[in-house]
């Protein structure tokens, strides 16, 4: 019948979503590794890229929202949004700190420089997302939301855990 049809269909969809979103793991990993210019770092920036999409998901399971083919795009945007902030906060940090060779001086400094343009950004998509919540259509609203949600948690993931988790390692390589 129909209903076993589906189900099928978009069990399919789900596992070909999640190897997808590995492979893009994957690559953007080893991007980030070449672009930064050291695996170390790429590493690093990883953290704040996947911590908006695993608390978006985590708000998914406690929210109850539904797994549906528009709120499995979300994570496909977060990581397109939440990588290309990140670029430029690590990007302008590992330039800086090879300069300087100061840790704090450069996470300021990235703050100031990047930073600005990151929250515009952010401010900008997350108002233009959340314009799906005036739909009738429950897909669109949560799509929306958690779209949304998801930006703004890239900008606080960047602005907030990258400094420390770079003042962290650099604190730890210093001490060792």
């Amino acid at each position: 019948g129909i209903l076993p049809l589906l189900a099928q269909t978009l069990l399919a969809v789900i596992q070909t979503t999640a190897k997808s979103y590995a492979i893009a793991f994957s690559v953007i990993s080893m991007m980030m590794c070449l672009l930064l210019g050291s695996i170390r770092y790429g590493l690093l920036s990883m953290i704040p890229n996947l911590l908006p999409i695993t608390l978006v998901m985590a708000w998914m399971q406690i929210g109850q929202i539904p797994l549906d083919l528009f709120t499995m795009l979300v994570a496909s945007v977060a990581m397109g949004i939440t990588v290309d902030d990140t670029i430029h906060f690590m990007y302008n940090f590992v330039r800086d700190y090879r300069n300087s060779g100061d840790v704090d001086g450069a996470i300021h400094r990235t703050l100031q420089q990047a930073g600005r343009a990151l929250l515009v950004t952010t401010i900008v998509l997350s108002i233009g997302f959340s314009t799906f919540t005036f739909s009738q259509v429950h897909n669109l609203i949560n799509f929306g939301k958690l779209t949304a949600a998801a930006i703004v948690l890239a900008l606080v993931a960047d602005f907030v855990v990258a400094p420390a988790l770079l003042k962290v390692t650099h604190r730890t390589k210093a001490s060792s």
